[in-house]
């Protein structure tokens, strides 16, 4: 499914779709030109994840991000969690644009654990939810909207 974040925006959707899964799997591909500069450089935009309890970054959630380095010109993979409330961003790994990439997101009972293109991370978890869960889609930034409209391709499996 092609999400678009438009210039001066934040969301790709608004629309809330509710799982009772524990894993996200599937294939994205960032398509055309995902370079560009921003006041706070250093912010994560989400790309895809799974809420840990009933609010994403009040509770827990696991999800996978992006950002643009402009000191390497490279398109950094980032995770992104929530623990308790408490925010985690560590860089996975670094991927291309125009290039579709695997990727899988799953929370198991101790730790979540997330895979991009033969690149993994397990991160400690601490919540104990067990009920509904929603995915979470493409945003941009924190405060700062997109400088331009961006467009990811982003098919995950059923």
């Amino acid at each position: 499914m092609l999400y678009t974040i438009k210039k001066g925006n934040h969301r790709s959707t608004w629309l809330p779709k509710f799982t009772c899964k524990n894993e996200v799997v599937g294939k994205v591909t960032f398509l055309g030109d995902f370079s560009y500069e921003i006041f706070n450089q250093e912010d994560t935009n989400k790309l895809c994840g799974l809420s840990d309890g009933w609010h994403h970054r009040k509770t827990s959630s696991i999800r996978l991000g992006w950002r643009w380095n402009l000191k390497t010109e490279e398109l950094e993979i980032m995770v992104i969690s929530y623990v308790n409330g408490e925010r985690t961003i560590k860089k996975l790994t670094v991927a291309e644009t125009d290039r579709e990439y695997d990727f899988s997101i799953r929370i198991e009972k101790d730790y979540y654990f997330v895979y991009f293109n033969y690149n993994s991370l397990l991160i400690p978890r601490k919540s104990k939810w067990n009920c509904l869960r929603y995915y979470l889609f493409p945003f941009f930034g924190g405060k700062e909207r997109a400088p331009k409209t961006l467009k990811i391709n982003l098919d995950i499996e059923k």
